[in-house]
Order: structure tokens, then sequence, then C-alpha cells
């Protein structure tokens, strides 16, 4: 099942029929992985998408829709693990967000150290980014319990994670009214690291534990 994330009417307006709609009413500086933990139950093929997941992109000249995802989905019955970041060429997406999240880096090693990870691998060629990922339970099972809920109790604990990540000078500028709704919600007035560093987990995991992983779109 997957679920397509919504805070407002604008929002819910970007959100694509054929993806379960979801309102995140309790926003938190975990963004969609929170809602990941809230959501998931087992589900076979689960994933939650950000309202604005759009893709000019295409698999077998397939354009990205809800259903032509299914569909690219259903060939592949032996995969655990899709991701769409198939044009990506990084060889560390960790390391590579140094150059616009400073400190992105130690703040990274010390979730993985709290979660017994060991050291930030030097390449990390199952890339996932923005949460773009579709797993079965075998996957989210291991995953969540062994690095994705330990990692968001460290942050919840890491002062330095709560400064500014530097995202709205990257491409989404802060308004007074977005400002206002973080405040409200965790406590400063724009983007903290926490999802950043949540969203590029996933890439470490599937580099420390072996699951069949296809990179589609």
């Amino acid at each position: 099942m997957i679920f397509q994330v919504y805070f407002d009417e604008e929002s819910k307006r970007n959100c694509s029929e054929g993806f379960t709609w979801y309102e995140n009413k309790h926003l938190t500086e975990f963004f969609e992985n929170q809602v990941i933990v809230d959501l998931y139950a087992g589900q076979d093929l689960f994933g939650v998408f950000s309202h604005d997941i759009d893709f000019a992109f295409k698999e077998d000249d397939l354009k990205f829709s809800p259903d032509n995802l299914n569909t690219v989905l259903s060939r592949w019955p032996e995969v655990e693990v899709f991701s769409f970041q198939k044009r990506r060429k990084q060889k560390n997406i960790v390391a590579q967000a140094e150059n616009y999240h400073k400190g992105i880096v130690g703040m990274t090693q010390k979730v993985l150290d709290f979660c017994d990870m060991g050291p930030l691998p030097a390449e990390l060629p199952q890339i996932v980014l923005f949460n773009y990922l579709i797993a079965r339970p075998r996957f989210w099972d291991k995953y969540l319990k062994e690095m994705l809920i330990p990692a968001m109790q460290c942050l919840k604990e890491m002062p330095e994670a709560y400064q500014d990540a530097g995202y709205s000078k990257l491409t989404r500028a802060m308004t007074p009214e977005k400002a206002k709704r973080f405040k409200e919600a965790f406590g400063v007035e724009h983007y903290p690291y926490h999802p950043f560093i949540c969203e590029r987990l996933p890439s470490i995991f599937l580099r420390k534990h072996k699951f069949n992983f296809k990179h589609i779109f």
C-alpha cells in the first residue's frame, strides 16, 4: 500500500488518484519518516510519498503514475526493495550532502554509532532519497526496528540536529506561515537536519544488509 501525504488543501490538490491519501495533522521534525513509523503495519509493497512527488522520467516507456508504477512493480515479484533514483550516480549521497547540509556527515555517524551500525560506508550504490522507496515487509520490519526508530530516538536528543540545515536556501523558500507552523510543531523556524539524515538511512542500511534491490524510474 502506498500512501501520499498532504497537510492542507493546497498540498491535497497535488495528490494523485491511485495512491492512498493521508492527512498529516501532526507534523514532526521527521516529516514523512514519522508517517512511515505510524502507518506501517506489515503491508506488502509499502511506501510513503510526499504530496509533491512528480517524475518526468519513464521506465520502459511508461511515464510515472500510480497505475504505471503498479505495472512496473508487478514485473519484479522477487524484488524486496524498489527505489526511484535510477539516474543518480553519486558514490555516497551522505558525503555529497555535506556540500549543502554542513555537518550532516558527523551527525549521521553519531546516528550510526547509536544504532551500532559501524562507520559510514565509503560507497552507497543502492541510492534512496526523498523517501522514494517501496518495499516488502522483510525490509520494513528490520529497517524500522534496527535503524529508523533508534535513529529518530538519537536525533531527538541531538541538539545540533535542530540547527538550520540550509534547505530553504537550496530549493524551498521559508515563508512566515511555514516558519510559524514549524515553530509550533517542533520548536524551530527552519528545516532541521532530521529529515535529511533519515532520508539517507535506507541507502546505508541496504549497504550493510542484503536485500533484493532494484532501481526503477
